[in-house]
């Protein structure tokens, strides 16, 4: 696996006890990552390379390597890290971390609050108060 970066300017993210929460601005979508998965991410996003990601983890089982493979490619899809186009610089991926017990990662995609996020605080204001975002049009029975 190659070193990575966060995708765009456009997804922002936030190690918080051991989660890390990450937002897709343009999409609407944020995403949890928990257990390895969150420091795993955390280690991508600020420039560790994918290939010292086993060594963060000190009893990691047999087969987390291709865990932690799984959580970068759900990464990817979300539009959440994109591969490096330049190696990583020496002073990049420097974060203080310490080696962790592994614990399963855990990915997870929610959307509940996508029209809040997709909504434009400049332009959507109206005269009951700000932000005033339309109703979304109802769905025909499927």
């Amino acid at each position: 696996m190659p070193a990575f970066q966060l995708a765009s300017t456009d997804v922002t993210y936030q190690l918080l006890d051991g989660e890390v929460v990450a937002i897709h601005f343009t999409k609407g979508t944020y995403h949890s990552f928990r257990g390895a998965a969150a420091i795993a991410f955390d280690a991508l996003a600020t420039g560790t390379d994918s290939q010292d990601l086993m060594r963060l983890f000190v009893d990691a089982p047999a087969g987390a390597s291709d865990e932690l493979a799984a959580i970068v490619e759900k990464s990817i899809e979300a539009g959440l890290l994109a591969p490096s186009a330049s190696a990583p610089a020496p002073e990049i991926g420097t974060r203080e971390r310490s080696v962790t017990v592994w614990t399963s990662p855990l990915f997870e995609t929610y959307t509940d609050m996508q029209q809040l996020l997709l909504a434009d605080p400049i332009h959507d204001v109206g005269d009951a108060a700000w932000p005033r975002v339309a109703a979304a049009p109802e769905q025909p029975p499927k």
